[in-house]
């Protein structure tokens, strides 16, 4: 009840004004969405990540001008386009995830001080901090989903289910067959009552992942000597002189496999890990660092099935970094580690290959069709925060 009444008065607090702002805290770098909070809530203006980390950084480096004020100015800026009246009061909801969960309590704390202080320094008095849990963060990111793809109000067997792949954590978020009996969240929208599964994986994020788990196996050849790189990403102690990177895709992928999967005992029905999942329903979604993978045209992938990934994985593997870093179409941080993604994300979908993909992985299936990564829908970019901005729409009605 205590956490029904929290979310109704935030609700009420950051709907009350012509605009609300949504600030997306992730792992690896902050992003601010301006919503209009008319009826129909639509994206206004969006600022993108400036590149310099995430929020969680402040638990260790105390320069909130650094990691905040490109995307406070940002903000600023936009409102002022828009012609919001009095910018200063429009309603700020900073919602940080992953990179922040895996904080310890008293840094949490340490980490939301500095930014409400700093937001209200800087004008912002009505600036409202919370960390979301992984589950709730799935379940926003399976109402963008279904509201763009005007799937939101209609029976559950039409909606779409959600991969959401970030830097600490990767969630998945469906409308099973039956309530599950574990993992459970309930959601109405225009009179129909979902109830959907909804899990994050701590740790499982692309990030933590290449940092924890990927070895040298996982990287193509000659990275390990682009140190500017490696720093960006984060990888600078994952290579040594006797083991450099050595672009191999079935290794990697057998290695992230075997780490992070357990096989499903007979007779249940679980997802990664032995947790609990139910069978898989109808068409998903992959969105996020999923969709930053796909976009990349060397990989050419046509669809999104952990053969397709297998496949693209090889080839792209093969090449060395100088040569991948010639043809690639995105930025040398997201380039540097496709080999490694596209062997993480078929091993996560379907498991190892010796096992039934039903009962290991995700459970998808190797050759599934039920699955595509996409950045935008309806040219609509594709965030969780509009789907907070939905949710909390609708408990203000």
């Amino acid at each position: 009840m205590r956490l029904l009444i929290i979310i109704c008065l935030l609700a009420l607090e950051l709907f009350g004004n012509p605009y609300t702002v949504i600030i997306d805290a992730g792992s690896t770098g902050t992003r601010a969405n301006i919503f209009s909070s008319t009826k129909k809530v639509k994206l206004k203006a969006y600022c993108k990540d400036t590149g310099v980390g995430g929020i969680q950084k402040l638990a260790d480096d105390y320069r909130s001008d650094y990691y905040l004020k490109p995307t406070l100015d940002c903000m600023k800026a936009k409102l002022f386009e828009l012609g919001a009246k009095n910018p200063e009061q429009v309603p700020v909801g900073l919602m940080a995830t992953g990179g922040l969960r895996l904080l310890s309590q008293e840094n949490q704390d340490h980490v939301l001080a500095l930014v409400v202080s700093y937001f209200q320094i800087m004008g912002f008095p009505k600036i409202k901090f919370e960390v979301l849990s992984g589950e709730k963060e799935g379940l926003f990111a399976w109402i963008t989903v279904n509201y763009l793809a005007k799937t939101l109000g209609k029976p559950l067997g039409k909606t779409i289910g959600v991969l959401d792949m970030g830097g600490a954590t990767t969630q998945i978020a469906f409308a099973p067959y039956e309530k599950p009996k574990e993992h459970g969240m309930e959601f109405e929208f225009a009179g129909i009552k979902y109830d959907l599964y909804v899990h994050s994986y701590k740790g499982l994020g692309q990030r933590e992942v290449s940092k924890r788990v990927a070895t040298p196996a996982c990287f193509q050849r000659g990275l390990e000597h682009d140190l500017t790189v490696l720093r960006q990403v984060e990888l600078g102690d994952k290579f040594h002189n006797d083991e450099p990177a050595a672009g191999n895709y079935h290794v990697c992928r057998r290695e992230l496999a075997e780490h992070l999967f357990e096989t499903c005992p007979t007779g249940q029905d679980c997802g990664l890990k032995d947790t609990y999942q139910p069978p898989l329903r109808g068409r998903f979604v992959a969105i996020s660092a999923f969709a930053q993978l796909a976009s990349h045209k060397v990989l050419n992938l046509k669809e999104f099935s952990p053969a397709a990934l297998d496949e693209a994985g090889k080839v792209v593997c093969a090449y060395t970094w100088k040569e991948y870093q010639k043809i690639g179409n995105d930025k040398p941080r997201f380039l540097s580690t496709a080999c490694y993604e596209a062997a993480y994300y078929s091993a996560l979908l379907s498991g190892r290959p010796e096992v039934d993909s039903r009962h290991d992985g995700l459970g998808f299936a190797k050759d599934s069709n039920d699955l595509k990564a996409l950045f935008q829908i309806n040219d609509i970019e594709v965030s969780w925060a509009l789907g907070a901005a939905v949710y909390w729409q609708t408990m203000n009605q």
